[in-house]
């Protein structure tokens, strides 16, 4: 087999690949889901530990 052969073998399998490992729409919109959850535990959190006075860390 020649080289561009190998390299045609190579490409079609990697684009393959690649579609079949792409995410769905219902993954990506519940990847979204929780990457916004977790970003607000996370402002909610630095609120808190922004609130806290003297008295409340002994």
């Amino acid at each position: 087999m020649k080289k561009t052969g190998f390299l045609y073998v190579i490409a079609v399998i990697t684009i393959i690949f690649g579609i079949l490992s792409w995410p769905s729409g219902k993954k990506v919109k519940q990847a979204q889901a929780t990457l916004s959850s977790t970003n607000t535990q996370i402002k909610k959190y630095k609120e808190q530990a922004n609130n806290i006075t003297p008295q409340d860390k002994n």
